[in-house]
């Protein structure tokens, strides 16, 4: 059997994520059907390993299409798509749950 798997190609820290629930994006945001949105607001010289730095003075690559200055932050906009209507919304709740475990859990989410 032929597998598609392969390794991820980064990470989304959702302990940052500034929104209570995962957001479906509306087709006028969007095309791209069964798409969601995460927004993740990390403190400014965080975590170099989102490749948005600049230069010497490591500071957050801002006003991009993804990154956006946030107060102290800088707020990561990820859409991610599924295949079907039911995929996202098995995404979304299981992403939901975590959001809620995490706050939960954590005192600063």
């Amino acid at each position: 059997m032929f597998s598609f798997v392969q390794p991820p190609t980064g990470e989304i820290e959702l302990h940052y994520c500034i929104d209570q629930s995962v957001n479906v994006l509306q087709r006028e945001t969007c095309a791209r059907p069964h798409t969601f949105e995460l927004r993740i607001a990390i403190p400014i010289k965080k975590s170099p390993d989102h490749g948005l730095f600049l230069g010497e003075n490591d500071e957050y690559l801002t006003n991009s299409i993804i990154a956006q200055p946030f107060g102290k932050r800088t707020l990561f906009r990820y859409w991610l798509s599924a295949d079907s209507k039911e995929d996202r919304n098995d995404w979304c709740n299981i992403l939901n749950q975590i959001l809620a475990d995490l706050r939960e859990w954590e005192i600063d989410s």
